[in-house]
Parts: structure tokens; sequence; C-alpha cells
């Protein structure tokens, strides 16, 4: 048994889940940071590069859905599985998602690069003079995530069995490729949005490096390379995991959505709530890391059949969320003005991103609790519920929210009707925590 998967079995909770956390976190934040980056760097091209990047970033969030789902469903079978202490199973499970995910992700890629090339982008009622840009700046990242897709596998199997200190490192090895690449092949070799693109495949393929020699003769406890591949046992990973992949679905859709609504409006209000929406989700990541640098301490917990220390893990977990959530929405409050110029120039678009962030963030807390919900379901291997907690948001509320508001208030009202559902859905993960907390060992309730 590794290290890592003995502190699993005897860590005090209240230090395993922020020393599990916050390696997870910044990996996470490093993950997706380079899309903050590329929007740092071609901002300084225009405002209509900025839209060809936000067009498609939901677009991309496809691939990230099929990838994740797959990974949190993984997570869960092979952390129970380590829990049993039945490696064999934990190490087949890996090797057949791995194959899986892969194929899978490059069919999936590809299916979407056509779909753009071929007239996608004015059913999404893009402008003319931004589509080229965007399908420029498609081709190389849709590759991307496709070698990403690889990296994201392995990091919910390196955090499943406790190591989320390597995931870490791997995912910081492609951020700070990508902060080098960025400037030299946008602007020194001229590239413009799709040198962006291009330095964020070559990122991740650094970081797939580094865990292909962790699961190959690094420290890792699994061992997919020499483990069989079987099929039947995808199945509950699947299941579990299908929330995941139905929740970022459903955002890759209503950020569409949304880019439509705001699109009607003008470029500015285009390029305005496209960054206003990736800085949410920084915030919804630094949220979603405590969970998921949590959810193999939760899962083998489960697996060994320890509720009490499972009920522990949960109270301290959702204190350490709200906590968290609390913090950036405050900072968010103080300093709205000085993040927005950051991502633009002072004028429309600084100042609607400075409007909309405070509210926008609001909800933050409130979100947090849905996630903690979502993620005690899926360690549990419960994918109904975590099902239903994921569409309570993305599905049923978000679209109606944000259509509502907007009739009232105009464009306005898109950062409104995404606070308000975010409201709605964290009064009931609140009783759902409330709940659990309060079941009887074993009652599964």
């Amino acid at each position: 048994m590794s290290a890592s998967v003995e502190r699993l079995r005897t860590g005090s909770p209240a230090r395993l889940v922020p020393a599990l956390a916050v390696p997870t976190v910044v990996g996470l934040v490093a993950s997706v940071a380079y899309q903050f980056m590329n929007t740092f760097f071609v901002a300084r091209i225009g405002v209509s590069a900025v839209a060809a990047v936000v067009v498609v970033f939901p677009v991309t969030l496809v691939v990230t859905a099929a990838a994740s789902g797959l990974g949190q469903g993984l997570s869960s079978v092979v952390s129970r599985a380590l829990g049993a202490e039945d490696h064999d199973t934990a190490s087949t499970a890996a090797r057949t998602g791995l194959i899986v995910g892969v194929t899978g992700g490059a069919i999936l890629a590809a299916a979407l690069g056509a779909a753009l090339a071929l007239g996608g982008l004015a059913l999404l009622s893009v402008p003319e003079d931004i589509r080229d840009l965007a399908v420029a700046y498609a081709v190389p990242t849709l590759a991307a995530y496709v070698v990403m897709t690889i990296n994201v596998l392995c990091g919910f199997l390196a955090r499943a069995e406790g190591n989320t200190r390597f995931s870490m490192r791997t995912q910081l090895i492609a951020f700070v490729t990508n902060l080098a690449l960025d400037p030299l092949l946008i602007f020194s070799l001229d590239l413009g949005v799709a040198g962006a693109g291009i330095a964020t495949l070559i990122a991740q393929a650094a970081a797939a490096l580094a865990y292909r020699w962790y699961f190959r003769s690094g420290p890792g406890t699994l061992r997919p390379a020499t483990a069989r591949t079987r099929l039947a046992i995808l199945r509950p990973a699947l299941a579990i995991g299908a929330p995941t992949t139905i929740g970022l679905l459903l955002s890759s859709v209503t950020q569409s959505y949304l880019n439509s609504i705001a699109a009607g409006y003008s470029a500015d209000h285009l390029a305005a709530i496209g960054v206003v929406l990736r800085l949410y989700l920084l915030g919804v990541l630094v949220v979603t890391g405590f969970c998921t640098g949590s959810q193999g301490l939760l899962g083998y917990t489960v697996g060994r059949g320890d509720h009490s220390r499972m009920r522990a893990i949960l109270r301290i977990l959702t204190l350490y969320v709200l906590a968290v959530a609390a913090l950036l929405s405050a900072l968010v409050w103080l300093l709205p003005t000085s993040i927005a110029s950051l991502f633009a120039a002072p004028g429309p678009v600084r100042d609607l991103i400075a409007d909309a962030l405070p509210v926008v963030f609001s909800g933050l807390p409130a979100l947090g609790l849905v996630v903690v919900a979502t993620t005690l379901f899926q360690a549990q291997g419960r994918p109904r519920p975590a099902l239903a907690t994921t569409l309570l948001r993305n599905g049923i509320l978000l679209v109606p929210a944000i259509t509502a508001a907007t009739a009232l208030s105009g464009a306005a009202g898109i950062p409104t009707g995404q606070l308000l559902s975010d409201l709605i859905a964290g009064l009931v993960g609140a009783a759902i925590l409330i709940r659990q907390s309060a079941s009887s060992p074993g009652s599964g309730r």
C-alpha cells in the first residue's frame, strides 16, 4: 500500500481535507488558467479576437464534459476498490477508462471541429467577421483537448489514490509551458489566435508525458499499463460520471445560449459576458477543487464502510467550501474594476465586466453547497441523486431564470438570472447536506 493510500485510511479528516484539496485547487486553476492567458494575450489583438476565443470555449467544454464525467466515475470506482483493498479491479478500471476515454475524445473533437467549420458558427449567431478567427483558434485547441483528455483522466486516477500533489505538478507543467509559448507564438511568430491554440496543444503534451512516467514507473499505486482491459467494469463508472458530463454539457449549451443573447446586444456585451463567465468558472473551479480533492477520501471511506468518518469528512468539507466561496465573493465585490482591467482596456467592455462580476459571484457560496452534495453522491456510487442535483441548477433553473431576467431588464438580466438560479439551487443543496449529516450509519439516504 502506497503512502498516499495509507493516508486516506488513517489521516485526520480535519487535516486531510485541506491537504488533499489545496493541491487539487491549484492544479485545477492552473489547468484552465491557460484560457485566461489566451484571453489576456489575445485581447492585445482586438475585441474580435477575444470574441472568437469566447465563442469556441463552450464548444471545447463538450470534450471536457466527456472526460470529466468519465474521470469522476473512475475516481469513485477506483477509490472504493482501493478502500476494499481490491487493487486488481482498481487498475483494470483505470486502464479500460483511459483507452475508452482517449478514443472517444478524439472522435468527439474531430466531429466538433468539422461542425464549426461547416456552418456551426452561423447557427450560433456569431458575426461573420469573427467566424474565421474562431475556426483558426478552434482547430489546434480541439486537438489539444484530445491530449487533455488523457491528463484529465490521469488526474482523477492520481487523486483517487490520494496523490493530489502529483496531479497538481503536472497541471503546473502545462500552465508554465503555455505561459511561455503564448507570447512567442501569438506575437513573435505572428500566428495570432491560432498561436494560442497551438501553445495549449504543446503544453498538454508535456503534462501527458509526466503522467506516463507516474503510472509506468513512478510512485503510483495503479498500474494501468500492465492491467487487463474489461469494458464491463466501466458501466458503474459511466453511470456515476454521467451527472458530471451532463452538467458540463448543459453548461456548454447555456453558455452558447448566453453568448447568443449577449451578441444580440453588441460585440462588447459578447466579449464582456464571456470574460465574466470564465472568471466565475474560475471561482467554481476553486470550490470544485475542494470537493474533487476530497472525493477520493470520501470514496475510500465508503469502500471501507466507515460511515461515521464519512460524515465527519462531509462536515469539514462543507465548512471549507463555504468559507472559500465567501472569501472569493468578497474579493470580487471589493475589486471589480481592478479585476476587469486585467481583461479589457478602459471602455465599455471593462465597465460591463465590472458591473456584472459582483452580481454573479454573490451566488458562489450557494452553488458550493450543490457541488458538495453532488460530490458526496458520486463518492457513494449513487448516480441518480447526483444527476438530480446537477440538473437542478444547470438544467431546470438557469435558462428560465436568465430568460425571465433578460426579458425584464435586458443585458443586465444575464448576471441577475445566474445569481437567482444559484441561490435557489443552494437552498436545496443545504437541505440535502443537513439530511445526510443526520442520517444513521449505512442508511444510504
